[in-house]
């Protein structure tokens, strides 16, 4: 696989777990190899998942150009702070 994927899965049915409806999950996917650049990449999304509401509600949502934009945007942040120090 080249690079990353981020997806939603949503069962036909929600599945209960210990009392509660499990609506659907978050897939993240990343290539298996030596170079650590993916798996980097990968812990900025699932903190961008965390740290960004509006990101995991826009894939529930099946609202592929918004979670693509919300991404972006805030991947684009967090590096532009990394080279700038802020």
């Amino acid at each position: 696989m080249d690079g990353c994927r981020l997806g939603y899965l949503r069962p036909a049915r929600p599945l209960a777990e210990g009392g509660r409806d499990i609506q659907g999950a978050v897939v993240m996917l990343a290539p298996d190899g030596p170079d650590p650049v993916w798996q980097q990449v990968m812990q900025q999304v699932s903190a961008v998942l965390i740290d960004r509401p509006a990101l995991i509600e826009a894939l529930q949502a099946g609202d592929r150009a918004r979670a693509a934009a919300l991404l972006e945007d805030e991947l684009a942040r967090r590096l532009q702070s990394g080279l700038t120090g802020r």
